[in-house]
């Protein structure tokens, strides 16, 4: 389920469980796997996951595709590798393992995990020079003589600062044979940015986390950037993203956290609407407002009443409830809606709504 366009394909990377686990260690297994499930279906094509997982999902479910975080002196068993294709570790972490550690992951695929800031120093000139971090990246090559199924993840890149991309990101395949994965932070709230920027240029992988979780900032939020890259940049996507408001359920449920309704792509309010020019322009063209159909990612959109309303909003919503407008004065009505909404600081229900047309024959 890679994201393709005209020049290659593209791994999507979701390392949004384990930092579910940092919040709450106490999610049930099932819970998880649907989670885990859900993420596949919407284009993720590596869960990220750790030991912490591991307690929880006793056995992995075998149509997942899963990447192993190693953490900092960790024993490595060839029964743990055993479920994994891809391993994630900071090449720090790895350098100080032992040799016959090391050579338990000849066979693997693995994301070395280096910091923006170990890796680049930025001159005047905005030039990449490759620091003593990079030395260490190809004493890692030559011992385990690595092919271009390996990659380099780079962790913390905020803002564009790289300058030219292109050059950049060559620069480092050339020197190390292989692939480049970008974590961006989200440090300047500039992530989800970040990672279009990257997916756009010679990057083989991006990692990210559902609505930019984690971290001491965050990360680009993966609902976000899948979006974008399909309505914006006309990537076709292997996944689905009407179950954006499915997982947007699930990852309610299993944190017990609320997503505001105005968060952009899954918040229940993004599609409401209530002015009458907009309510007008909704009905005869809802491109001139909506950047993409509410259907393309699980919502609805929904015309709400409330003190900007305007006469052809609340006519189309009482003839939504059945109720003839004819014999009503719509001008009173009007007034009186102004007057309870600013009295309840939000929108008209349509019980309310029902009444007061009522006392407006």
């Amino acid at each position: 389920m890679e994201l393709v366009n005209n020049k290659n394909k593209k791994l999507i990377i979701d390392r949004t469980i384990p930092e579910i686990l940092k919040k709450n260690p106490y999610v049930s297994q099932s819970k998880l796997i649907k989670f885990s499930y859900l993420l596949n279906e919407v284009g993720v094509n590596l869960i990220e996951i750790d030991s912490d997982v591991l307690k929880i999902i006793e056995k992995l479910p075998k149509d997942l595709n899963f990447i192993y975080r190693i953490k900092k002196q960790e024993i490595i068993t060839r029964n743990l590798l055993k479920n994994f294709k891809h391993v994630v570790i900071r090449v720090n972490d790895f350098l100080n393992f032992k040799l016959k550690d090391i050579y338990k992951l000849k066979e693997m695929k693995i994301i070395f995990e280096v910091d923006i800031d170990d890796l680049k120093k930025i001159k005047d000139k905005e030039e990449l020079c490759i620091d003593i971090t990079s030395q260490k990246l190809k004493f890692v090559k030559d011992i385990l003589k690595l092919n271009n199924e390996s990659y380099i993840r780079i962790n913390g890149l905020s803002k564009s600062i790289l300058g030219d991309w292109e050059s950049t990101i060559g620069t480092l395949k050339n020197n190390f044979n292989m692939k480049i994965d970008v974590c961006p932070g989200n440090k300047f709230k500039m992530a989800t940015a970040v990672a279009l920027e990257a997916f756009n240029e010679d990057t083989d992988s991006i990692t990210m986390s559902f609505l930019g979780n984690g971290d001491k900032y965050g990360f680009a939020a993966m609902e976000e950037v899948i979006l974008a890259l399909n309505k914006i940049y006309g990537y076709n996507l292997g996944g689905n993203t009407c179950l954006f408001s499915e997982l947007s359920k699930e990852y309610q449920d299993v944190t017990g956290n609320i997503i505001p309704g105005s968060k952009p792509i899954l918040g229940k309010d993004i599609f409401k609407y209530e002015s009458g020019i907009h309510a007008d322009g909704i009905d005869k063209s809802p491109n001139t407002y909506e950047p993409y159909d509410p259907k393309d990612v699980g919502q609805s959109r929904k015309m709400i009443i409330g003190k900007h309303s305007g006469s052809v909003s609340v006519m189309k919503k009482l003839r939504e409830l059945n109720i003839n407008y004819e014999k009503i004065n719509i001008k009173a009505l009007l007034e009186e809606i102004r007057e309870r909404s600013i009295q309840l600081k939000g929108e008209i229900i349509d019980e309310e709504l029902i009444k007061l047309s009522m006392n407006c024959r």
